[in-house]
């Protein structure tokens, strides 16, 4: 359950890194003054389906969220993990390590907003797209830290 809530978080932090290496190609493309409409339907199509295309970088989003939240709690990596998928929440492991939850969504909701700063200070984030998925992170970490394996899958029919 903590995987998939990370991995819905992970997708929006995924989804506005990798959009903005896009933008940035596309713009660089535009000033150079190349159409960039062919290789974009290429690079599309080549990439296969669309949920699979950002699989890495989910995965290191989710690793380093769930290392924010292991550090909150007090705990390594590896044991939030072995006790998610024992059925815990992070939640419970949190409050059996004496950690409020919500000290926990605070922690990764600051460590994802940072990195949503980094990335537009350096270019790879527009903005706006930015503030929308600051906007989200509170309401899906809030979910992932309560949510229980296999919890995110049937709330996405997976």
């Amino acid at each position: 359950m903590i995987r998939t809530r990370l991995l819905a978080t992970a997708a929006l932090g995924t989804t506005l890194v990798v959009g903005a290496a896009g933008v940035t190609t596309m713009s660089v493309a535009r000033a150079q003054g190349t159409d960039t409409a062919p290789a974009a339907e290429a690079a599309a199509s080549a990439a296969g389906p669309r949920h699979l295309q950002h699989r890495p970088l989910r995965r290191a989003v989710v690793r380093e969220t769930g290392r924010v939240a292991a550090d909150t709690i007090g705990v390594e990596p590896s044991e939030l993990r072995q006790a998610w998928r024992d059925g815990q929440s992070i939640a419970e492991v949190a409050t059996a390590n004496g950690v409020e939850p919500q000290a926990v969504v605070d922690a990764v909701v600051a460590d994802l907003s940072a990195r949503l700063d980094q990335a537009v200070a350096e270019g790879r984030v527009d903005a706006e797209r930015a503030e929308t998925a600051k906007e989200r992170v509170p309401e899906r970490v809030s979910r992932l830290v309560e949510a229980h394996k296999g919890d995110l899958r049937a709330e996405h029919g997976g």
